[in-house]
């Protein structure tokens, strides 16, 4: 759905080089507009992030991740589960110029609904070495 309070956008005023600067600028010149609402139990939205939100808060994940000492172009692997977090996580890392590797966490079968991308052991319902 087309948010219609946005100013039209030209081609040439919004062309960025990176996702990065992308957010930047729309951090400046839209820093309250909401980009991401989620439903984390399906009908209750939990408070949006805003551009200003996200590029503060990745901003800050990009810093520890250069405290950590990890190098531009390293992988990152992200754990979470769905939702604002993990957003912040993921642009943090491409804030720090690394390359955020996103992966659910590993949870026995039964509670995946049969699926599983490692294979549990059926007497202690962790996963087990392949």
């Amino acid at each position: 759905m087309l948010d219609e309070s946005l100013p039209p956008a030209t081609p040439d005023r919004f062309h960025h080089e990176t996702v990065v600067d992308a957010v930047r600028a729309h951090a400046e010149r839209l820093p309250d507009h909401p980009l991401f609402t989620f439903l984390p139990d399906g009908d209750e939205a939990e408070p949006p992030l805003t551009f200003a939100a996200l590029d503060a808060r990745a901003r800050a994940v990009a810093a520890s991740l250069h405290a950590a000492r990890v190098e531009p172009g390293a992988r990152a692997l992200l754990l979470f589960e769905p939702g604002q977090e993990f957003v912040v996580a993921f642009f943090g890392c491409l804030y720090a110029g690394s390359s955020p590797c996103p992966r659910t966490s590993p949870t026995p079968r039964s509670a995946r609904g049969g699926c599983c991308d490692w294979p549990v052991s059926p007497r202690t319902r962790s996963p087990r070495p392949s």
